[in-house]
């Protein structure tokens, strides 16, 4: 137990709060369910058969928000990723997993990455 929570933490709180007020849960999935998929499509086009392999399920209700690829050199290019500030994460023995965040990403930040993952 903490006691009562501070007036500045509440406020961030509230503000980060305020964002469901203008949307809903369906259009958020909405938007998760898009950006896998989009992600999905540039794999297709410009990954697949270069190495990497889509380890998450393709229909979309069977995925959360993220994307995992499989990558012999997984580890290395995740950690020249974050070096460029691209956020990945990496699970042995060579998967990289790469989370859309609907209230946040965009399509663009979709490109970018598949960008990063092309030319590392």
């Amino acid at each position: 137990m903490t006691g009562t929570a501070t007036v500045l933490s509440m406020k961030s709180l509230e503000a980060a709060l305020d964002i469901f007020s203008e949307t809903n849960i369906e259009a958020i999935r909405a938007k998760s369910v898009g950006l896998t998929e989009f992600f999905i499509g540039l794999f297709d086009e410009y990954l697949a058969g270069k190495g990497f392999t889509l380890e998450s399920p393709r229909a979309s209700e069977s995925r959360g928000s993220h994307v995992a690829l499989g990558f012999a050199g997984g580890k290395s290019l995740v950690q020249q990723m974050s070096a460029r500030g691209v956020i990945a994460d990496f699970r042995p023995p060579d998967l990289m997993r790469f989370g859309m965040a609907p209230l946040y990403n965009s399509y663009g930040d979709i490109v970018k990455l598949v960008e990063h993952l092309v030319a590392p």
